[in-house]
């Protein structure tokens, strides 16, 4: 395989793992534990209903959205760079059927966190 398609698979490959790890990141949750919750508590609210804990609000109810549309970004550029190697250049048969099989990754890989972005 020559230099160029070797760091095109590898880069579009980095960019499909950073994707799914910037999806993740957004699934992580940022809350405390519920018994250090409660002792950071105010006293004043004792009589606030649960539902706070379960709905956190407008900036941090985004997140994984915002995450996901990150990753995606991430996924279309894996899926390009690789199909602009395919189509720019003339390969060995080696080359293109990797080229192809990182572009079908990377192309279920987008197809998979589009579902994810409600």
């Amino acid at each position: 395989m020559r230099p160029e398609s070797i760091f095109v698979v590898l880069y579009a490959a980095a960019l499909l793992a950073g994707a799914v790890g910037l999806h993740r990141l957004g699934r992580t949750s940022r809350r405390y534990p519920p018994a250090r919750a409660r002792a950071e508590r105010p006293p004043t609210r004792t009589g606030t209903a649960a539902t706070d804990d379960q709905h956190p609000g407008w900036p941090h109810s985004e997140v994984p959205r915002f995450y996901t549309g990150m990753a995606l970004v991430a996924a279309g550029a894996s899926t390009l760079l690789p199909a602009g190697e395919l189509l720019g250049r003339d390969h060995r048969s080696a080359e293109t059927a990797v080229l192809v099989t990182v572009i079908v990754v990377a192309a279920l890989t987008l197809a998979w966190l589009r579902t994810r972005l409600h």
